[in-house]
């Protein structure tokens, strides 16, 4: 029976969403858009991984406002469904001031009781690993999870003392009985084959130092093997591995993986790029000094944002890609087609940015015949620079829009606070620019995972945009 999946990632620099936002976008544009018209089945179960996050006042962290915003939503659209927070996990930390990583399990309830192809509540046990133990819930229906355990790692080793609590992560493990209304005790073990398991990870992973970044992998990676019942997880790459496929159906790694563009700190004079789709060949330059135009018309370019993915994400050289062979489905556009435009750096705090953001989704919609939502969670007074207002299909053309759409990227994306930025960055050897913002999957069995949907929310609350990966898991 297949078990539908939603997982977000997103890192908040120091913010908590807004109530408008997280009712008006977010997963409820999905779920009003997609569920309630029929194009996608309710998620059975909702994973929230944030970054650099803060609760909201007294209603506390997404998981629980979500939670209370789908349940009204529910009211007028019962296909949705009920669902419960079955867990949250979090701690504390402090970059640019005090924040939290923090991750979140929501499961749906079905309002249809012979509706089987839903799960619903029914936990039997639950162990916390690395955290406070003491956490119980008890319930039946039809299906169950059976075994829910979750733990954290918060890296105390890190190369550069300012970020030493807000680097690592967080993880559950989850037993998913979709028929079998016995218990199976021995967790980690598949016995039927009615039995998934599942382990899910939400990491901030190290900026700067690549050894702190590889040894937070492992970390997270050895936290799950264990709470799936396997003691003294290897230390041996290939062992893990084995370990990984053996306890578990599917292993997601969502988070800040902070794996940005330059491979091996190598920056050729220029990329070559083919679109096989379209057998479309193009070069563009790819220099240290690089102007901020040059990049935005680069990422403008949808044959060129591909060509800076493939070729030029450092992830694909990342343990968890070349050793652990995690597949990370590629962000997309709203229409499907496109490469999504990079997760990060957007210049979040400042007015013309933000309005500049705002209008790229207008110029976007008017030049493509898509529905393209583009908002911002701050308040902004100011319009865009006067260069960029005459966007209207009456007074340019459809080039001269897309000239345009260049100018408001290099807004959006290569100023702080309204300053022009560095495009590269010495130190690190990698540009301030990519997808850092990223969602994986290792399966054990071919065809286990099927991905629905992978793409950005273009929400204006960080310098990141909130990424969702929707998987059915068979």
């Amino acid at each position: 029976m297949a078990i539908n999946i939603w997982m977000v990632t997103w890192n908040c620099e120091l913010m908590a969403p807004s109530n408008q936002t997280l009712q008006n976008s977010f997963l409820f544009e999905d779920l009003r858009k997609r569920v309630v018209l029929g194009d996608q089945s309710p998620p059975d179960l909702i994973v929230i991984a944030m970054q650099e996050a803060n609760p909201a006042g007294n209603d506390g962290f997404i998981a629980k406002r979500v939670e209370t915003y789908i349940n009204k939503l529910n009211i007028n659209n019962p296909t949705i469904g009920q669902y419960k927070v079955l867990g949250e996990e979090y701690f504390k930390g402090k970059t640019k001031g005090h924040c939290f990583t923090y991750m979140g399990v929501l499961l749906r309830q079905s309002s249809n009781q012979q509706n089987n192809a839903n799960l619903s509540i029914g936990i039997q046990g639950t162990r916390i690993v690395g955290s406070n133990p003491g956490k119980s819930l008890s319930a039946t229906r039809q299906f169950k999870i059976s075994n829910l355990n979750q733990g954290r790692f918060k890296d105390s080793k890190l190369s550069k003392p300012s970020f030493i609590q807000t680097k690592g992560g967080i993880y559950f493990t989850i037993e998913v009985d979709t028929n079998d209304p016995d218990v199976i005790k021995n967790f980690g073990v598949r016995k039927q084959n009615n039995i998934r398991h599942f382990a899910f990870i939400g990491a901030h992973l190290d900026a700067d130092n690549e050894t702190d970044r590889n040894r937070q992998i492992k970390k997270l990676l050895k936290g799950v093997t264990e709470a799936a019942g396997i003691d003294n997880p290897a230390d041996n790459t290939a062992k893990l591995s084995s370990q990984l496929n053996k306890a578990f159906d599917a292993v997601f790694f969502m988070g800040d993986l902070n794996y940005r563009l330059g491979k091996n700190g190598q920056i050729t004079s220029s990329t070559t790029v083919v679109d096989n789709s379209t057998t479309t060949i193009g070069e563009f330059p790819m220099h240290k000094s690089i102007s901020a135009i040059d990049m935005a018309s680069i990422i403008a370019n949808p044959t060129y944002r591909l060509g800076l993915l493939k070729k030029m994400d450092s992830l694909e050289e990342s343990p968890l890609s070349k050793d652990f062979k995690f597949i990370f489905p590629i962000p997309m556009q709203p229409n499907g087609n496109d490469v999504a435009f990079p997760s990060y750096k957007l210049d979040y705090g400042n007015d013309i940015g933000r309005a500049c953001f705002s209008r790229l989704g207008e110029v976007l919609k008017l030049i493509t015949n898509t529905d393209w939502t583009f908002t911002f969670d701050r308040s902004s007074n100011s319009t865009i620079p006067n260069t960029y207002q005459k966007l209207d299909q009456g007074s340019q053309s459809k080039a001269e829009s897309w000239k345009s759409i260049e100018s408001l990227l290099e807004y959006c994306y290569f100023r702080e606070n309204g300053s022009p930025t560095k495009i590269y960055d010495k130190d690190r050897k990698k540009y301030n620019l990519g997808w850092l913002d990223r969602i994986g999957y290792l399966a054990s069995r071919p065809n286990a995972i099927s991905v629905k949907q992978c793409e950005p929310y273009y929400i204006l609350l960080s310098d990141h945009l909130p990424v969702i990966l929707k998987v059915e898991c068979r």
